[in-house]
């Protein structure tokens, strides 16, 4: 875990150093027909092998931890004794919320977040940035996938249906019941739109 964090910690403070500093002048887009650089990447080994080992690291870790969290599912009696006025009253609400259709909604709604980076395939100036966009986004989609994973598998969280006692037996203890924080989608969504 401070592997993962010290990781992080470098990611961050290196994104300082990653863009390039050129004048151009041949934006139409730009205030005064100029911009900082033609393309904002500057893509080079030097750049991004801190990025390619930490996301790495960081997605085989997040991996290796979600693969190797064995959570029993909850018994009856553990079931029965759940109170939903035990957890805060934020999450309250949510436990007597299932949707079948609302759930299959996020999965599209998942989708298109992905999609909605073809959006940079429009515009010849982010086309032809292509490939270090590309890059980009697989490493935040590494990084992110194997944050998700870690903190899924290290704090086991019980969702908020588990608590609804219209639900059957089976559906309250599936292998994602004990597998609630953070959202893997809400996460996912938000790093593919950003």
């Amino acid at each position: 875990m401070r592997i993962t964090l010290v990781l992080l910690i470098l990611l961050i403070q290196h994104d300082l150093h990653s863009q390039a500093k050129r004048k151009y002048t041949s934006c139409s887009l730009c205030k005064e027909r100029s911009v900082e650089s033609h393309s904002p990447y500057r893509i080079d080994a030097k750049t991004e092998t801190p990025f390619i080992i930490a996301s790495t690291v960081i997605g085989i870790g997040g991996y290796i931890i979600r693969v190797n969290d064995h959570v029993n599912p909850y018994t009856q009696a553990e079931l029965d004794a759940l109170d939903r006025n035990d957890i805060n009253s934020f999450d309250r609400g949510a436990t007597l919320n299932w949707n079948p259709t609302a759930s299959h909604n996020s999965d599209i709604f998942l989708g298109l977040s992905f999609a909605l980076n073809g959006v940079f395939l429009i515009d010849k100036h982010t086309r032809s940035n292509l490939g270090p966009i590309v890059l980009m986004g697989l490493e935040v989609t590494i990084i992110n996938s194997g944050l998700t994973s870690t903190v899924i598998a290290l704090v086991n969280r019980t969702r908020p249906y588990v608590y609804n006692h219209d639900l059957s037996y089976e559906q309250r203890t599936d292998e994602e019941s004990r597998r609630s924080f953070y959202s893997g989608h809400a996460s996912v969504s938000a790093s593919w739109s950003f």
